[in-house]
Formats: structure tokens, sequence, C-alpha cells
């Protein structure tokens, strides 16, 4: 076990001070967490000790992780312009998160900056299994981290998914019945 004492690596720049401590709460239900942050704090081990982390899932263009310090991982390729399709990678995204929510490890969700990509996994996912619309979510999850702004290219789809929803909680729905 690594020691809390010291930094979690050299290159830590959360440990060495470099970085502010930026891991943001977004949802607690019955016990389980989900947490929103960037490249820098999804990698320093004394985040995911002190918030109980028991599965990361990264968005972004290469997997970023600089050490495997979880078991529970999954890496979702996606650029942050306009242009990418955020409404393939969700499916995969909240089935992750109702994986790990199902047995009870608290989730970390990030991207580089913590600014759009998972922040749009996250307004998704809210959507999707908490039922809340839209504007709801975006608002939500921007009180509990304030540098939240996904592009008007991801908000247009998050709308388009708002507007789809049975179908799109009908597909998931028979997704997950494919892995039980």
């Amino acid at each position: 076990a690594e020691s809390l004492d010291q930094p979690c690596s050299e290159r830590c720049q959360v440990c060495v001070g470099k970085e502010p401590i930026d891991i943001s709460l977004i949802i607690e239900v019955d016990g389980w967490r989900l947490y929103l942050s960037n490249l820098e704090n999804a990698n320093c081990y004394r985040n995911q000790h002190t918030c109980s982390i028991g599965a990361i899932l990264s968005i972004g263009v290469h997997t970023m992780l600089s050490k495997q310090t979880i078991q529970h991982h999954q890496f979702i390729p996606l650029k942050d312009n306009p242009q990418s399709d955020l409404i393939s990678i969700l499916p995969k995204c909240i089935q992750f998160i109702r994986v790990q929510q199902k047995a009870k490890r608290n989730v970390l969700l990030h991207c580089y900056a913590g600014i759009s990509r998972s922040v749009s996994v996250c307004i998704a996912y809210l959507m999707v299994d908490m039922n809340m619309p839209l504007l709801n979510a975006l608002i939500h999850v921007k009180s509990r981290r304030r540098v939240s702004e996904p592009n008007y290219g991801f908000i247009d789809q998050l709308e388009s998914l708002s507007q789809n929803m049975s179908e799109f909680r009908t597909l998931l729905n028979n997704l997950d019945g494919l892995l039980d």
C-alpha cells in the first residue's frame, strides 16, 4: 500500500502542491458516489483513497492514467470537439457506471480538463438514470463543479437525447439484458 504521508509519485502535481485538489462530488445514492475531476486529480492516489474511489471512467483521446491503481477502469475514446459523436459512447459509459453502482464502487469520471467531455457524460447519466431533465442536470452539475462547460455540439446532442429518451432507455435496457 502506498503511504499517504508522501506524494503518490514525484510527478503528482496535486501531491506536490502545483495543482489544486479538484474533485467534485456530483451525486450520492444510498452510500454510492459519483465524482467528476480532471486528469491530474484522477491520477492522484491520495484523491482516490480519500474519496474511496473503486472505479474510474476516463473519457479522452488516449489512455490517460499514468499508473493503474484502480482495478476497475474503463477508457472511452472521444475528442472534445463539437463534431464528436457523444451519443455513440453513452451506452458503454452508462453501463459501466451502472455496474459500478450495483457493486457499490464509487466512480470517478474524468477527461483531460474535467470541463466538457466528462461533464457531458455525467449530465447524460443524470438524465437517463436519475430522470433529470437536461436543464436541471446541467444546473446540478454546474452547481457542484463550477468549471463545467460542455461544448455546444455536446449540448445539442444532449438535447437530442432528451427528446429521444424512451428509445435510448430501451436500447440501454436491451444491452443490460445481454450483460446479465
